[in-house]
């Protein structure tokens, strides 16, 4: 029978604090369970990429090649997470402006992008809200008012459109989870955008 949840947050050997799992093994076990697309968002890098792509199709699964972004917020002076897929060829040459320049704008050795550069190389991307580590998420978990909560939706759905941009919704035990999940749902219903489980 085939499985039709794809996995669109996935971190392999190549998120190198972050890793999971080795690409090989990811393929072997949704190839198993029988899915049909599979995406990696490995952090800051795009390193996967061409390895994941190449054994992906040669197994007959789609591979959607992503990436999980460290996004600075100089008003609040904190660095956020934000999940991109490429929905294209033009999207993936995105993240791949996007990856480059996360590298050549580092400083202090600490990996960061200002949304100014995501504003510019945003086009063909869908962006994942991330949940905990996300900006949105943190603000809910900070009571931000809702006036300034209402601010940082509506930047991301400018930068990415309503299409685009998908509030994430995960499934474990943290209460801090349940309490974004929530709060997510609302906001999905008022701003009429979608949510995705990952």
């Amino acid at each position: 029978m085939e499985n039709n949840f794809v996995h669109l947050n996935l971190h392999t050997e190549y998120s190198l604090s972050e890793g999971v799992n080795s690409i090989d093994s990811f393929l072997v076990k949704a190839k198993e369970l029988g899915m049909t697309s599979l995406a990696v968002t490995d952090y800051a890098n795009m390193f996967c990429a061409v390895e994941f792509y190449q054994k992906a199709k040669k197994i007959g699964i789609k591979p959607i090649i992503g990436l999980e972004l460290p996004i600075f917020n100089k008003d609040e002076q904190n660095i956020f997470s934000l999940t991109l897929l490429a929905k294209n060829y033009n999207g993936y040459k995105n993240l791949v402006k996007l990856a480059s320049e996360l590298y050549k704008k580092n400083e202090n050795r600490e990996l960061k992008l200002n949304k100014e550069i995501l504003k510019k190389h945003s086009q063909d991307l869908i962006a994942l809200s991330s949940s905990m580590k996300g900006e949105i998420g943190k603000a809910i978990l900070m009571n931000f008012p809702s006036e300034k909560l209402d601010r940082i939706v509506d930047e991301y759905i400018e930068i990415f459109s309503k299409e685009n941009f998908y509030l994430e919704i995960q499934a474990n035990e943290l209460p801090e989870t349940k309490v974004i999940n929530d709060k997510f749902y609302e906001i999905a219903r008022l701003k009429n955008i979608e949510l995705v489980a990952t």
